[in-house]
């Protein structure tokens, strides 16, 4: 189950709290502002104190009940941008959780 948006830097250090604003918000009290070259990736903290990105996030949750089905809905976005079917992948948001 997942319990905490999580954000990792550079695959070592993890910043936690309830919406990825939080995460960023506790990572500019250390990175002042994050360096370019950091990896920064957000994810999510499960029970077992695991990591998940967005996508592992989503499957995770999905498995366990904690959020919708997620289906690809054809759209174009304001700025022009379509992205098709088989480029699109589920992504979970703290929203979609809690």
């Amino acid at each position: 189950m997942i319990v905490q948006s999580a954000i990792m830097v550079n695959k070592e250090m993890f910043f936690t709290g309830s919406r990825h604003g939080d995460c960023f918000n506790k990572m500019s009290s250390v990175f002042n502002p994050p360096s370019i070259n950091d990896n920064i990736v957000c994810g999510f903290i499960t029970d077992e104190l695991t990591f998940l990105n967005r996508e592992e996030g989503y499957y995770h949750a999905y498995k366990c009940g904690q959020c919708e089905e997620q289906v690809y809905v054809e759209m174009t976005l304001p700025d022009g941008i379509y992205i098709p079917e088989e480029n699109w992948i589920p992504m979970l948001a703290s929203e979609d959780l809690w």
